[in-house]
């Protein structure tokens, strides 16, 4: 094990993969820990330029990504022929181990790590980047329960990774577009999503088999049992989430991660349209190397169609049936007597090969009779139905006095032989909007309010609050807000429609909102802690309160108010930085460490920087760019030129439309820094 890599002291080793190691290490220059990823080119022989593609193709993809639910990048180099990336260190096991100690997680557990997955993809998709092997060893939870995504080596971000055609990822966790090579889009990382649900749910993976083939061909063609039919805790409409991600259309799935993540948050009382049943046509050797026959796949209440219990008949009768759409026609069945051997004379080669013949002529007329048959079934079915016809009671066929024009007399029938008349194809076009589902668009005056829907309420069902798909009907909805009369209401919702519901709380309350620059302040009122962080809205007696913000780090903020019954009040002080490394706009040079007013107008009219300091010039392309030193915001966009204390700072340069950029300085007493950076823009 190196003691050293690039400037980073390796203290340990994390994993080994097929193409590195990653190790534990320190960055000497913050006395950071870090997880550094690497990757040795000598070792891969013709592999080297896809696999070093893929590699800084990480880097560059997740280095533009900021968020909690993504693994962090800080840095990235070579050194002498070993590729590094210095990621977040994260303590913890990742879903994979999780999900061999327990198999199965339990609803609410399945919620919180589906809904912090989602809520990361979705914040990658909108940056314009699709991760494309999502599976549970890439995804890490730390000890206190902070869900990480990591691993973006195939991630497409801007320009393509993988020639046409070209497949990489796990192939249980594929989406069917993935497998067959086309274009992608976020909606093939929820696929994989719902995989790990299922995975979660039910302690299955819903394509599975002995070889990648046979799973390639599960993906394509065969619907998982819903995960209710595997284990009947699973609650119904969690059921049914997992199921919507798993469909083989994108155009079916959730559409994004923040939809998908509402639905799990809202599984209690989601309402989807039942899945359709598929009629995967076959496919030649030459996609998959099978050509076995699919599975037909109907809901439990498509009618079955008798069959002879004879040969192969026998067995075609206790198969699945197939919905009004797909089921086939009874099955045509010839039969002819057996020749009759006349002792003394030739019965073997010749008489057999004519009842061959015979065969194969009758099987082949019975495929056409039965062919033109279900022909006239299936224009009769899609005739359009009089306005005048009585309304349907029963899915089965009503049986209809044959006529001279339409009775056939059926050939014969051979024993043990069967023919199979063409299923009709799939319709393609997509399904209407599934009947009797609507939605509710809630508000409430103040804003804010604690809604309960038909008795279930999570923390963030929160006015303005807009509901997942229900059930029409009617719902009994409950807004509450402490300090206020709570309201409760007998809504109908209308399928199709989204109907809104307006609560107008009162009371003999003033109403607080309060927040601060930074948030996350603590809440004082009138010096007992009120168990709030800003920003919060606060119910209080009329009258006057004394409103203090604390936070680590930053000066006491205290204010004085005075508010009617039903009054409402806004609080939003700026808190100050104490100790702070750079010069803000707020506060006094003193309270900045730089000494007298006189050192700030000497620096900001003769460029001389205050004792014991140093300075930063930056510049860049475009301009009007955000800086923070430290994750500490400035008060000015660039081009600015600001004092600042000695040591190492991190330079970060964000703009709306543009990647961040981060850079590491060393800053020097008495000396200034120029930093010159041009923004890439967002792809």
């Amino acid at each position: 094990m190196p003691d050293k890599i690039g400037r980073y002291e390796i203290k340990g080793e994390l994993g080994k993969g097929a193409m590195g190691i990653v190790y534990l290490a320190v960055d000497p220059n913050i006395g950071r820990q870090v997880a550094l990823k690497t990757m040795r080119v000598d070792v891969l022989g013709a592999d080297t330029p896809d696999a070093l593609k893929r590699f800084q193709n990480e880097a560059r993809a997740a280095g533009v990504l900021n968020h909690p639910n993504i693994v962090t990048i800080y840095d990235a180099g070579e050194d002498q022929g070993v590729f590094y990336i210095a990621m977040e260190y994260i303590p913890g096991k990742t879903l994979a181990q999780l999900l061999v100690e327990v198999r199965v997680v339990s609803a609410e557990q399945l919620v919180n790590i589906g809904n912090q997955i989602c809520t990361g993809l979705d914040y990658a998709h909108i940056k314009g980047v699709i991760h494309r092997d999502i599976k549970p060893p890439n995804i890490m939870i730390a000890p206190d329960g902070t869900v990480k995504i990591m691993d973006f080596g195939i991630a497409k971000a801007g320009a393509s990774l993988t020639h046409t055609g070209e497949v990489l990822g796990t192939p249980n966790y594929m989406s069917p577009e993935q497998v067959r090579g086309r274009d992608l889009d976020g909606r093939t990382d929820l696929f994989s999503t719902g995989v790990i649900l299922y995975e979660m749910a039910t302690g299955e993976r819903p394509f599975n088999g002995q070889n990648v083939t046979t799973i390639i061909y599960k993906i394509i063609h065969e619907n998982p049992a819903a995960p209710r039919e595997l284990d009947v805790t699973v609650h119904p409409g969690l059921s049914q989430v997992i199921t919507k991600c798993l469909a083989k259309d994108p155009e079916d799935r959730y559409q994004s991660g923040s939809d998908l993540a509402m639905a799990l948050r809202s599984y209690k009382i989601v309402s989807l349209q039942e899945p359709r049943a598929t009629a995967a046509p076959m496919i030649s050797p030459s996609a998959t190397g099978i050509s076995t026959r699919p599975m037909q796949v109907a809901p439990p209440t498509a009618l079955r169609t008798a069959a002879p219990a004879t040969g192969v008949a026998a067995a075609a009768a206790a198969a699945p049936a197939k919905p009004a759409a797909q089921q086939e026609t009874p099955t045509e069945v010839i039969k002819m007597k057996p020749p009759v051997v006349v002792p003394g004379k030739k019965s073997s080669s010749t008489l057999m090969l004519v009842a061959v013949i015979v065969l194969a002529v009758l099987a082949a007329s019975a495929t056409v009779v039965g062919y033109l048959k279900h022909r006239e079934t299936v224009a009769a079915v899609a005739a359009p139905v009089s306005s005048a016809s009585a309304p349907i009671t029963s899915t089965a066929p009503t049986p209809q006095p044959p006529t001279p024009e339409t009775t056939e007399r059926p050939p014969e029938p051979v024993s043990g032989i069967t023919t199979r008349t063409p299923v009709a194809p799939r319709n393609s076009a997509k399904p209407p909007t599934p009947e009797g589902i609507g939605s509710l668009h809630i508000t409430s005056n103040p804003a804010g309010a604690q809604i309960e829907i038909d008795g279930v309420s999570q923390d963030w069902y929160q006015t303005p609050f807009n509901t997942p798909p229900m059930k029409s009907g009617t719902h009994t909805v409950r807004a509450q807000l402490a300090g206020l009369s709570p309201q409760t209401r007998q809504v109908d919702i209308i399928p199709g429609q989204k109907v809104t519901v307006d609560f107008q709380l009162a009371g003999d309350k003033a109403i607080y909102n309060i927040s601060s620059s930074p948030s996350g302040a603590d809440i004082m009122v009138d010096g007992v802690f009120s168990g709030h962080v800003t920003p919060s809205q606060m119910t209080l007696t009329p009258g006057q309160h004394r409103i203090v913000l604390r936070m680590e780090g930053f000066s006491t903020s205290e204010v004085t108010t005075d508010a009617a019954a039903g009054q409402t009040l806004n609080v939003a002080p700026v808190l100050r930085a104490q100790n702070s490394t750079v010069i803000s706009m707020q506060g006094t040079p003193e309270q900045q460490g730089l000494g007298s007013l006189g050192n700030l107008r000497r620096f900001y009219a003769d460029g001389e920087i205050p004792p014991g300091m140093g300075a930063l010039q930056v510049r860049t392309r475009p301009k009007g760019v955000t800086i923070l030193v430290d994750n500490a915001p400035i008060a000015k966009l660039t081009p600015f030129r600001f004092p600042v204390r000695p040591g190492t700072h991190h330079i970060t340069l964000q703009k709306d439309g543009f990647q961040s950029v981060t850079r590491t300085v060393q800053v020097e007493q008495g000396r200034q820094l120029e930093i010159d950076e041009i923004l890439p823009p967002q792809r």
